[in-house]
C-alpha cells in the first residue's frame, strides 16, 4: 500500500496536469464570438423597413407597387433581413 502522502502528491500533480491541458486546449481552441440574435436582427430590420416607407411620397410608384417596394428595400437597406423590412415597410403603408 503506498503511502498517504504519495497519494496526494499523485492528485494534486493530475489536478494540476489537467488544469495546464485545459489552457492549452483552449490557447488552441479560443472561443468563438456569439453571434447577433436573430430576433434582435429581424426587430431591428422590420424597424429600418418602416421608417423607411414611412416618409415616401403619397403617390410614389414604390407605395403601389409590391415589386417596386422589393427593390427599393433592397437598394436602401441591403445588409438587413428583407422579408422583415418588407414587412415593416407594408405596415408603415397601411397608416
Amino acid at each position: 500500500m503506498r503511502s498517504r502522502r504519495t497519494i496526494i502528491i499523485l492528485l494534486t500533480a493530475w489536478i494540476v496536469a489537467l488544469f495546464v491541458a485545459g489552457g492549452v486546449w483552449r490557447a488552441f481552441h479560443p472561443a468563438k464570438p456569439e453571434p447577433q440574435q436573430n430576433q434582435d436582427r429581424l426587430v431591428a430590420s422590420r424597424q429600418e423597413g418602416y421608417y423607411a416607407c414611412l416618409i415616401l411620397p403619397a403617390r410614389s410608384p414604390v407605395r403601389l407597387d409590391a415589386h417596386a417596394r422589393k427593390r427599393f428595400l433592397a437598394r436602401k437597406l441591403p445588409q438587413d433581413d428583407q422579408s422583415a423590412a418588407l414587412n415593416g415597410c407594408e405596415e408603415a403603408l397601411r397608416r
